[in-house]
């Protein structure tokens, strides 16, 4: 099998691909900042640029030492010992893109005019296509192995079975999400926004409380429309700077939306349409590794003896969690 090599760039219109494809920066802003969850995770600090590691892994947060507890003046202290080992572990997923340009193209697009066209297209479809996938990842249903943890994974309908990060969920309080799948008739009413209200109430832990509430445009279009007939209609004026209109459920809660299947450009898997999550952002946490942190190459390769030639796109990286109990579910939510 033919292997690539690199070479200079001397091309003008490689030189202009180069300076022209998104910048999604060291940190992959451009990347975090396209979609409301990864927004939200990284303007709340829960986004971990890890400098290197086999895996990625989390401590469980539960609530109690069993150490701990109330005795009488002449008893001896409790020395159980605590298991190191009770860990989440989360495999390092990769994603790749690769812009190509064939030799034909080159010379075919050396006039002024054409070279813009040429050169605007594939970038704008190359930050399309990255930003829509990385969408479509965070809230798979059933992603593959080779691809991150979603959402949905992590708040599950059915939180007391399976795996997560390769522990059983039911073995303990602490893997489990709260689920509430008893229906919410209308989301744009008093009673929906109780409802979303009582659920947070239920799912505090450690003193926190889920600060993020996403559903799908359609319920969210409803409870926006509700609130703005009963002159309620609050918005959040740091995400909308960048791009993002949310509702404030109540201090330090709010509530936003993520693209419905339909909606979305190209075949990702998006948001389900009724249901709504409650996420802790304390306890979600995207890691990426410092070497594939949303890098474009900087030069073109060589594909073979072919015409071809390739820049490649890496992001080496996985949504994690240390407490799915700090989160939950309304799995059955619809709109009038």
């Amino acid at each position: 099998m033919a292997t690539s090599f690199s070479y200079a760039t001397s091309n003008l219109t490689e030189t202009l691909l180069l300076h022209n494809l998104p910048d999604f920066g060291e940190n992959g802003d451009g990347i975090i900042n396209s979609n409301l969850l990864t927004a939200f995770l990284n303007a709340k600090g829960s986004k971990k640029v890890v400098p290197g590691g086999l895996e990625f892994w989390n401590p469980i947060r539960v609530n109690e030492n069993t150490n701990a507890k109330w005795q009488g003046k002449d008893d001896e202290f409790s020395v159980n010992s605590q298991d190191p080992s009770n860990r989440l572990r989360f495999p390092i997923q990769v994603f790749t893109d690769t812009v190509i340009l064939n030799n034909l193209d080159v010379a075919m697009n050396k006039g002024r005019a054409a070279i813009k066209n040429f050169v605007q297209e594939q970038k704008e479809q190359a930050q399309d296509t990255i930003e829509n996938s990385f969408n479509g990842a965070w809230w798979n249903e059933t992603p593959a192995d080779t691809e991150p943890v979603s959402v949905p994974q992590i708040i599950s309908t059915t939180p007391t079975t399976g795996t997560i990060g390769g522990l059983q969920r039911s073995s303990s309080k602490a893997l489990q999400n709260l689920l509430f799948s008893t229906a919410i008739a209308d989301i744009g009413s008093e009673a929906g926004i109780a409802k979303l209200i009582e659920l947070n109430a239920r799912a505090r832990i450690r003193k926190q409380k889920p600060d993020l509430i996403v559903m799908a445009e359609n319920l969210w279009a409803g409870l926006a429309g509700f609130l703005a007939t009963q002159r309620r209609f609050k918005t959040d004026d740091a995400m909308a700077k960048i791009g993002f209109d949310m509702l404030q459920l109540t201090a330090g809660t709010l509530i936003g939306s993520e693209e419905l299947d339909e909606d979305i450009l190209g075949d990702h898997s998006t948001i389900n349409p009724s249901r709504v999550y409650g996420i802790n952002t304390k306890h979600m946490i995207i890691k990426v590794l410092a070497d594939g942190n949303s890098k474009w190459g900087d030069k073109f390769e060589r594909i073979g003896k072919s015409m071809n030639k390739m820049l490649p796109f890496e992001w080496y990286g996985n949504l994690t969690t240390n407490l799915p109990r700090a989160h939950w579910l309304a799995s059955d939510v619809s709109v009038t």
